[in-house]
């Protein structure tokens, strides 16, 4: 760290230290009353003016919390960056790793939670929701194919697929900013379901299942907390020496993955004999709108699948010739492109992993367990494996569940800073956002972390069908370009990117708080993205002005209740929804008040100003 300051600016430096910690807390409680208006009140019909402009209050206190938090490293040139390897390694990754890599962020925690409770609720309609989410992933991987030829053609990186967006209309079009923000969004949320679930598991979860093993006390805390170090070691060895030990940590994916898929297998097996795979009832109809049904439940179950598409992030650490196994046996050996490889991976991945799905959820059914007894339980698949298979056959499941849930945190981590490092790169954030991405990243899955199940799966569907669609239609969209017509190509993209959108919409009517919010988190962004074409000054006067404003109209329009959404601040009795409306408006006044007074310090007392006449955009 450098720090630029002589004695005399003593006092600046320590206002600007407040000002972080004003931030901090006018972020925090900012996020806290926007989730709470989205989530806790009924939005059909509280759309009122009042209500409207206290939820506009909460978004601007967001991004008042961003601008006050940053005024310090601004100041003091502070760098602060990710630990790396020396060196950079050559491409290792063959069909092999790439597809345990697909296979393992595919399938994941979320089918041990998910598919069990939605199988008995919705029977043939799970099954025909699972064929339909598998269509599309087969249809986007062609996709992905083609575009990505198309990069390599253009002498492009591919990060993965919003780097598609990028090359058919250009690096600051608002569809490229959507499609990769979106997807950062999509796998912070299921890193964050990831966590929850973890904790859940290792805590509460295992505790009982080593009791029923004949382990207590100190041997069953040794185990927990082995469990808890084998995580952290996973993941620190991933997200700080993912390079230096690339080779290492591809073949133990694999060993993983093999595990993991072998384990599903046989279990699914044993289930399905044990109810004799018995399907009777399968084919009865919910009562309503089958077609609303079909759609809402494809977007529902889509966590399941878009794993698959984080294969292209690996473009770097791809091989540029390696072997396919049955191909290269075919054709005596012969090596296939980075592009075939990467297209082979991605299509084996959906097909393995629909085919364990569908399997699986066929064997569930045919149990016809307690429906509500799996849905009150913490995790399914463990609670079906303790009442059918034994003790010994739920150990298996909750080893496995760990496996899946490492393969699904770390490359969705992993994924999600890549991503937000891509932003800064290309100049949407500041650029010392790419060198501390995996701070910010983890920070939101923290922040994610403290909402639930449900919650996280919506918001990682809405977010990651956007940016699919952006996706999918980037072919459209740039076959200007590309050699002949490709009517194909054209067709498959308007239906995968026409029933992504469908899907996105869909989760609407699951939970129109998260679609709100997706919406609402793509425009913030937005927003300080071109606030920040103005430079620091303009930035900091932009939003002082919008704090004003929302100070004096939250103030003159009718008070509306909006409760706090963060689990402790009820336990404070001023955090209140008759009160949080109040400290609303204290904590814009607030910010408006530091950012005026750090301009007035940095023009009269520090003499550090610099207008920025406009953010340089790559070409």
């Amino acid at each position: 760290m450098r720090i630029n300051f002589s004695y005399s600016k003593i006092i600046p430096l320590i206002f600007k230290i407040i000002v972080v910690i004003l931030g901090v807390i006018v972020l925090t409680f900012s996020i806290s009353y926007l989730l709470g208006g989205l989530t806790k009140t009924n939005l059909v019909h509280d759309m009122t003016p009042g209500f409207i402009m206290d939820l506009m209050g909460s978004a601007i206190g967001i991004m008042s919390g961003i601008v006050l938090i940053s005024i310090l490293p601004e100041s003091l040139i502070v760098r602060f960056r990710r630990p790396s390897s020396r060196g950079l390694p050559n491409p290792t990754y063959g069909f092999y790793i790439l597809l345990a890599i697909g296979i393992g962020s595919t399938i994941g925690s979320p089918l041990f939670i998910i598919l069990p409770v939605n199988v008995e609720q919705y029977a043939i309609i799970s099954i025909i929701s699972l064929l339909l989410a598998t269509t599309l992933s087969f249809l986007m991987a062609k996709i992905y194919n083609i575009m990505y030829r198309q990069t390599r053609m253009s002498g492009m990186h591919a990060i993965g697929g919003p780097s598609f967006v990028k090359m058919a209309i250009g690096p600051s079009s608002v569809r490229y900013f959507i499609s990769r923000f979106s997807m950062w969004i999509a796998n912070t949320a299921l890193a964050a379901f990831s966590a929850i679930f973890f904790v859940e598991f290792n805590f509460q979860v295992i505790p009982g299942i080593l009791n029923e093993l004949g382990l207590s006390g100190i041997l069953s805390s040794a185990v927990i907390y082995s469990i808890t170090g084998i995580f952290i070691f996973w993941f620190v060895l991933n997200a700080f020496f993912e390079r230096r030990f690339i080779r290492h940590i591809g073949f133990i994916q694999v060993a993983l993955v093999i595990i993991l898929v072998g384990v599903i297998v046989y279990q699914a097996l044993s289930l399905g004999f044990i109810g004799s795979w018995n399907i009777s009832g399968i084919f009865s109809l919910p009562h309503g709108n089958i077609t609303i049904d079909i759609l809402e439940n494809t977007g529902y179950l889509f966590i399941l699948f878009f794993g698959f598409q984080e294969i292209q992030a690996m473009e770097r650490e791809a091989l540029e010739n390696g072997k396919i196994p049955l191909l290269s046996r075919i054709h005596k050996g012969k090596l296939y492109s980075k592009e075939t490889q990467i297209f082979a991976s991605m299509f084996a991945t959906v097909l393995i992993a629909s085919t364990v799905m569908i399997l699986l959820a066929f064997a569930l059914f045919s149990l016809h367990a307690n429906s509500s007894a799996v849905s009150r339980s913490s995790i399914p698949m463990i609670y079906i494996a303790g009442q059918y298979l034994g003790p010994f056959g739920e150990a298996i499941t909750a080893a496995i569940f760990l496996i899946a849930t490492i393969t699904t945190f770390v490359p969705a981590f992993l994924a999600a800073s890549r991503h937000l490092r891509t932003l800064g790169e290309e100049g949407f954030f500041p650029k010392s956002v790419s060198s501390v991405s995996w701070v910010f990243t983890l920070a939101l899955i923290l922040v994610l972390s403290l909402s639930n199940g449900p919650f996280l799966v919506n918001i990682t569907d809405f977010m990651v069908l956007t940016s699919l669609a952006m996706i999918s239609l980037s072919l459209l969209w740039n076959r200007r370009r590309m050699p002949g017509k490709h009517v194909f190509g054209s067709v498959i993209s308007l239906i995968v990117g026409a029933g992504c959108l469908i899907a996105a919409v869909s989760v609407y009517f699951e939970d129109p708080s998260v679609v709100l919010l997706g919406a609402v988190a793509i425009v913030l962004s937005y927003m300080i993205y071109d606030a920040l074409m103005l430079g620091s000054v303009g930035l900091q006067l932009f939003i002082a002005l919008l704090d004003i404003i929302l100070f004096f109209s939250i103030s003159v329009l009718p008070f509306y209740q909006v409760p706090t959404y963060f689990y402790y601040f009820p336990a404070f009795p001023f955090f209140t929804a008759f009160t949080s409306i109040k400290i609303l408006s204290i904590v814009l006044a607030a910010s408006a008040a530091a950012i005026i007074i750090n301009l007035t310090m940095d023009l009269f007392i520090i003499n550090r100003i610099k207008i920025n006449p406009g953010w340089k955009k790559n070409n």
